[in-house]
């Protein structure tokens, strides 16, 4: 009797699988460069004869490299400023048009600058300030149409975009009679680069027995309860 319970037991197991949810994990590298750029990516359609699609998620892991450089061209002044950073806009733009929006920004610093000497003007430089940020979107169901596999196409475009690098500070005055310059001129560059990723999550499509091979298992069942019973008989 164990082999029929096994077999009947393993008839209803295959009614029961329950569908859990499955990842798709697509990552780009996009390489550092100076602002203003654009990168396109061609990313992979998901395949909708794998599941159906509960989520898609888009992050951008960015990391900024910049050099700040403060210029005094007052003679007889020098200069003093705080708050300087030096900021990257960031935009990937897909399916749907601009999808996601973010920024690199270095942390604030501050400083001083020697006066201009004849026709140099004084400067002063800060290198290697760093910034990384991460950003995701989370794609509404509404929109899903547009990341799924198409009729003859296989991929769709997501564009990441680097606008032009903003520098930005404050130059101090300082108490009277000792006034600061304030013929300060904030500049700098940066390179950005980093990740994208596009996750799919999805729940697989679960294959159901075939009715012949019910009818077959059904048969083998019966067979063995059959054959049990014989058994026992003659016992």
């Amino acid at each position: 009797m164990f082999k029929v319970t096994a077999a009947a037991g393993f008839a209803v197991g295959m009614f029961a699988v329950a569908a859990h949810a499955s990842v798709i994990t697509e990552t780009f590298t996009v390489s550092a460069a100076t602002p203003a750029f654009t990168v396109d990516l061609s990313v992979p359609s998901f395949n909708t004869g794998l599941g159906t699609l509960t989520a898609v998620a888009i992050t951008a892991d960015t990391t900024e490299t910049a050099d700040l450089e403060v210029v005094n061209f007052n003679a007889t002044k020098t200069g003093s400023f705080s708050s300087s950073t030096i900021a990257v806009p960031i935009m990937i733009t897909g399916p749907l048009g601009t999808m996601l929006n973010a920024s690199v920004l270095t942390n604030p610093v501050s400083g001083s600058v020697s006066k201009r000497v004849g026709a140099v003007p004084g400067t002063t430089t800060i290198s290697g300030l760093t910034d990384t940020t991460s950003s995701t979107l989370n794609v509404s169901s509404a929109d899903f149409g547009g990341f799924e596999r198409p009729p003859g196409g296989h991929s769709y475009t997501l564009s990441f975009v680097a606008g032009d690098t903003v520098v930005t500070g404050t130059k101090l005055t300082g108490p009277p009679p000792n006034h600061f310059s304030t013929e300060l001129f904030f500049g700098g560059d940066a390179e950005v680069g980093g990740t994208v990723t596009v996750q799919y999550t999805y729940t697989p499509v679960i294959s159901t027995p075939e009715p012949a091979s019910i009818a077959v298992l059904g048969v083998g069942v019966a067979g063995l309860i059959g054959f049990a019973r014989r058994r026992k008989r003659r016992a």
